[in-house]
């Protein structure tokens, strides 16, 4: 039923014009993937793996990043904080295969030591209020800390975790 319609095309088999037409389609359909092939197979073995997001004006700086099975990603907690779950977070995914995790305990006094700790253009998984978008009121520790993991180049995902609670223990 659906290919009815072709069949109609065999008519117009003799007029030299449809022929010429066809071919300069087929050319230009050829080019058009070939092109899309090469683009991709540069884009897999060139690319860097971020990706900039357009955050409607908030930021220029919110980067999306690939981490890959070699890659370590650092866990930063403040146990002190009640809200704070990094613990939780690492435990559960530290055997979970992927990339290594470290955590990393802070204080609201030893911040700085913690975060220094950590080497420059680390992916590093912090504390919610540590993105420029939580909207939360910062105490003045923690401001200075956002502006020294900027400085550092961490490339920061700021979640607030919950962990998961197993079927059975609700």
């Amino acid at each position: 039923m659906y290919i009815l319609p072709f069949a109609a095309f065999g008519l117009f088999s003799g007029k030299k014009w449809l022929n010429t037409v066809a071919r300069y389609a087929a050319i230009f359909v050829a080019v058009y993937f070939g092109i899309l092939g090469i683009r991709g197979v540069a884009s897999y073995y060139f690319s860097s793996g971020d990706v900039v997001v357009d955050n409607a004006g908030d930021s220029p700086h919110a980067e999306v990043f690939n981490a890959m099975e070699e890659d370590t990603l650092y866990i930063l907690t403040f146990p002190e904080m009640e809200e704070d779950r990094g613990r939780d977070m690492f435990a559960d995914l530290r055997d979970s295969g992927g990339p290594v995790f470290v955590l990393v305990e802070s204080t609201e006094n030893r911040w700085n030591e913690s975060l220094a700790s950590i080497p420059e253009l680390s992916g590093v998984i912090g504390p919610w209020w540590m993105d420029f978008r939580s909207g939360a009121e910062l105490q003045p520790w923690q401001i200075q800390a956002n502006e020294l993991a900027a400085s550092r180049n961490f490339r920061l995902f700021a979640v607030e975790y919950e962990p998961m609670i197993p079927r059975g223990r609700e």
